[in-house]
């Protein structure tokens, strides 16, 4: 912000600077009229314009519209300007107006980027900085000889200035937008490294709660329970290593898929196999369509995939049904994980799919750190395929995985 502070005011000196000079050369030549009336803008300007700047910014805490000049400021310096330009360059010399033809064409630089938007920006950007060379445009045409060519001239590079300056704000555009994505990725990290650890902590504190317990317990029972729920607890831990572990060799491209003919039948089944058991603890029915389908895709990750999207259904979903089966289309073979359960507010699907994202689970100790489902998605993305969620599901969660049909 500083610097761009003393560039505004290095521009500003310089085109004062450069004005006063043109009306030094032709104080001989033009009317003395026309001469006191430019001077006194040009005056009146050079004692306005950095009051003007230094308000502006005091009332702003950021950057302003533009980014080098503000708007106000670049608006007042066509007044002298134009003005000099007509009422005292018809009198002077030929060499004092080619003059004032390159500290135009030096102003339009200035100008130009000078009114270089602040990103984020759209669109062309204003035309304001076309106004004083078209306007010397007009005064060679009317007062030169070679006015039209250098009309035409002018009118070109006017142009050109302006689409520099656009490709100029195109630039600025991409790098805030990277600043931000690394912003966003930063906070996002930090927020996972916060909640890491409270999560980790809750299932090894259960572990070592119950491996108290089965330690003082009195009678096998207690202690056979106790004992299940240090394995519990360790298993929780496990899972949340393994997901962590999964979802960062996948962002670091470790992960690679084989494409092969995949019978969907037999991955449903195999899937309803090890799903059951925790389906049946947490008192949801899971059921899986048979199939005859064939899909290209990489057994494991699919497997990986849809075992991922069992295991939210039955843990997060609050519902009582879980249904697993595959469509097959003209080109593709749909999996679906459907669910009864709550659903997912309509405000966080649009991020569910992102790292970290967690829902507003009742069950912390079983939250995670929001990486199954962007783990997931990257999965199927790395098979060809993709995941989505099918917002058309209104009582409950359906996702639908799609792969190319064999």
């Amino acid at each position: 912000m500083q610097t761009a502070r003393i560039m505004q005011y290095f521009i500003l000196v310089s085109f004062i600077a450069t004005a006063a000079m043109l009306h030094w050369l032709s104080i001989d030549a033009a009317p003395p009229g026309h001469w006191r009336v430019s001077a006194a803008l040009l005056l009146l300007y050079a004692l306005a314009a950095p009051v003007i700047l230094r308000v502006r910014q005091g009332l702003r805490s950021g950057a302003g519209d533009w980014l080098l000049m503000e708007p106000l400021t670049v608006w007042l310096a066509h007044i002298p300007m134009i003005a000099g330009t007509w009422l005292i360059m018809p009198a002077a010399s030929e060499a004092v107006q080619l003059l004032l033809l390159v500290t135009i064409m030096g102003a339009m630089t200035v100008l130009a980027l000078g009114s270089a938007r602040v990103p984020p920006s759209t669109g062309f950007g204003s035309p304001l900085p076309l106004l004083l060379p078209l306007s010397t445009a007009l005064f060679f045409l009317v007062h030169s000889r070679f006015g039209l060519i250098i009309a035409i001239w002018l009118a070109a590079a006017s142009f050109a200035f302006l689409f520099s300056r656009h490709a100029f704000e195109q630039a600025l555009n991409r790098e805030f937008h990277t600043r931000q994505a690394l912003a966003a990725e930063r906070d996002a990290r930090t927020r996972f490294l916060a909640s890491a650890s409270h999560d980790l902590d809750q299932p090894l504190q259960a572990a070592r709660l119950s491996f108290e317990q089965a330690m003082r317990a009195p009678d096998g029972e207690r202690r056979a329970r106790a004992s299940r729920r240090v394995r519990w607890a360790l298993e929780s831990a496990q899972r949340l290593v393994s997901g962590i572990s999964e979802h960062l060799r996948l962002e670091a491209g470790a992960v690679t898929a084989r494409r092969e003919p995949v019978p969907i039948g037999q991955v449903l089944s195999r899937l309803l196999e090890v799903s059951e058991p925790a389906a049946r603890s947490a008192d949801i029915e899971l059921r899986a369509v048979p199939s005859r389908l064939i899909a290209m895709g990489d057994p494991h990750l699919l497997d990986r995939i849809l075992s991922n999207l069992v295991t939210n259904a039955i843990r997060h979903s609050g519902g009582r049904r879980v249904l697993i089966g595959a469509r097959g289309l003209s080109s593709v073979v749909q999996l679906w994980v459907i669910d009864d359960g709550i659903g997912i507010p309509e405000a966080e699907r649009e991020h569910v799919f992102a790292d970290y994202a967690q829902g507003d689970h009742r069950d912390q100790l079983r939250g995670g750190f929001g990486l199954g489902l962007a783990s997931a998605r990257r999965m199927a993305e790395l098979m060809g395929g993709r995941l989505d969620l099918d917002a058309r599901w209104i009582n409950g969660c359906a996702f639908r995985v799609e792969l190319a049909r064999a």
